[in-house]
């Protein structure tokens, strides 16, 4: 599990065990008492958007309303126009029979 730590004023972003090399943890990681005492943040691969009309993007970690994230949101592109071919009723055969 990432956590993220300021760390001589930058905002390092690693897995809790390679932050925290000689301390001992839970199977379930740090707790909240331990991000507090040590001034870490959780970190986010997830935002909240409308999935039809925004994507996630990974970009460089930033912090926001306590919590690191490491993607953001943007618009997507405009859908590809689709195109439709009237069929005339002759069909192409084809497969062990065709």
């Amino acid at each position: 599990m990432n956590i993220a730590k300021l760390i001589d004023g930058q905002l390092v972003v690693a897995d809790y065990r390679e932050l925290f090399k000689e301390t001992s943890f839970p199977v379930t990681g740090p707790n909240d008492d331990f991000f507090a005492e040590n001034n870490c943040l959780k970190v986010s691969v997830f935002k909240e958007h409308d999935r039809a009309t925004q994507m996630l993007v990974g970009c460089g970690a930033y912090e926001e309303n306590g919590v690191v994230y490491t993607v953001e949101v943007q618009t997507r592109p405009e859908p590809i126009q689709t195109i439709t071919i009237e069929s005339s009723g002759d069909s192409i055969g084809g497969g062990l029979n065709g």
